[in-house]
């Protein structure tokens, strides 16, 4: 059972204002070559698309007010049949309420405080607005003081009053994020390094961790974090040394070591399920990232729900992966081997495995792998 919140919001027109331009539609699609007609009246789109302000992409989503508080967070918001779900995928990621559409009053969903990052996930309709994303190449925009920024992902904005759209993303590639990553501006260098983990293919590991291990030091939190993410994505030995030096070098638990922390958590559970862009990751020490470290006084609170979930979503939409290289970690001689294998199954649910899953719930010489066994299978049968 994927460990997600999800609360279904059915999101009604009248509730949700349509995104406006801030600058001519021709600033944005580019010249059409198209003389201007000769008639005196000419129609107007009553909605616009976006504009540019410090090369970052602005769009102006209006939400209705109340909905949005003047917090700090970030959420991410799922299609789910006909409505929207607010799911917690990640450390961090704000608590959400119930919203009943036409209400006069209803309880604050979103964070809109500067800063704020929302993560749009399937076809989600704002009114006049419809945003398309899917994941791994979700549409995320974060909060600056004029707007939305866009940040990272791919999606389609399609504007009902005009009848157009436009793509955001699609200009991305790895050599445009190596570029941006020297960017003056920390949205962009944030964008460029999540990006790179979707972009960069092994044969470009030499060039991209670098780059993104020089960015864990930079002066934006956004950014800090938003390369420990592309360094997860990369993958390999060099990316997870990075990822865990991070990790030690931020002793306090902050929103930032549980961001790290995480993402390290993400690289083992790839390299545990045999994802041959994760590279030659040592397994124990794979296994020991997955589950948290409790020497150290504390265990991961963030391993095995968040991370697991972000793993089950890696390789439903493209990581490669063998089953067979997951049944052979349950049977490894390393306990802590077995117990990852075992609660990895909880996201990754494969049927041919459950035989083999009940032995070790009633025959495993370790008590904590008995117990992730039986929890495991109480939520295969769930599904």
């Amino acid at each position: 059972m994927r460990y997600r919140i999800h609360y279904i919001l059915a999101v009604a027109s009248s509730l949700i204002c349509s995104a406006v331009l801030l600058q001519p539609l021709s600033n944005v699609l580019g010249d059409t070559g198209r003389k201007p007609e000769s008639t005196a009246k000419k129609v107007q789109p009553k909605t616009k698309l976006i504009k540019i302000e410090n090369g970052l992409r602005i769009i102006d989503l209006c939400f209705p007010k109340g909905l949005l508080s003047d917090d700090n967070g970030s959420i991410t918001l799922v299609q789910l049949g006909t409505g929207y779900g607010a799911s917690m995928e990640r450390p961090g990621d704000a608590t959400v309420g119930a919203w009943i559409p036409g209400s006069t009053s209803y309880q604050t969903l979103l964070n809109g405080g500067v800063g704020s990052e929302i993560r749009f996930n399937g076809d989600i309709e704002l009114d006049s607005l419809l945003i398309q994303a899917s994941f791994p190449e979700r549409l995320c925009v974060r909060r600056v003081a004029s707007g939305w920024a866009y940040v990272c992902g791919r999606g389609r904005l399609s504007f009902k009053d005009s009848g157009t759209s436009i793509t955001v993303g699609e200009e991305r590639t790895t050599d445009e994020c190596m570029r941006l990553l020297a960017s003056e501006n920390a949205v962009l260098r944030e964008g460029a390094a999540r990006d790179l983990g979707r972009l960069v293919r092994p044969q470009d590991r030499t060039r991209a961790v670098p780059a993104l291990r020089t960015l864990l030091d930079d002066s934006s939190s956004y950014v800090r974090c938003g390369a420990a993410e592309g360094l997860a994505l990369v993958g390999g030995a060099e990316a997870f040394a990075a990822l865990k030096a991070a990790c030690a070098a931020t002793s306090e638990r902050t929103s930032e070591r549980d961001c790290f922390d995480y993402w390290v958590a993400v690289s083992g559970g790839l390299t545990l399920l045999g994802d041959p862009q994760a590279g030659d990751i040592e397994l124990a020490e794979a296994a020991r990232a997955f589950l948290g470290d409790s020497a150290a006084g504390t265990q991961k609170w963030a391993m095995y729900s968040f991370a697991g979930s972000a793993v089950f979503d890696l390789i439903s939409d493209g990581r490669t992966w063998s089953p067979d290289t997951l049944a052979s970690r349950l049977g490894s001689m390393s306990p802590d081997v077995r117990l990852a294998a075992v609660r990895l199954l909880a996201h990754v649910h494969v049927d041919t495995l459950r035989e083999r899953l009940q032995r070790i719930a009633e025959s495993d010489e370790d008590a904590r792998i008995r117990q992730a066994a039986n929890a495991t299978l109480k939520s295969m049968d769930a599904k």
